[in-house]
């Protein structure tokens, strides 16, 4: 999944916050993986859960709490975030 065009991120306002998040199969409710800023205010996120799983199409509720708490609080360049 890809999120574009969130906050501005920077100072100067040129910068919006953009997230990639890939949701892997697995027979767990919910769980973040990793979460990296691979350059500034671009976030990557990798996320097991069941509802990464064929049968499944959404992401729960749970889930985009934790990315959005995440993704609020802002990354420095390179930083890894294990949950």
């Amino acid at each position: 999944m890809r999120y574009r065009d969130g906050d501005f991120c920077d100072t100067a306002h040129t910068v919006r916050r953009s997230a990639t998040i890939d949701v892997q199969c697995s027979n767990t409710y919910s769980t973040v993986v990793s979460a990296i800023e691979p350059s500034l205010c671009n976030y990557h996120l990798v996320v097991k859960s069941y509802h990464g799983c064929p049968q499944v199409s959404y992401l729960t509720t749970i889930t985009v709490i934790k990315i959005t708490k995440i993704i609020s609080l802002g990354m420095s360049n390179n930083e890894e975030w294990l949950m």
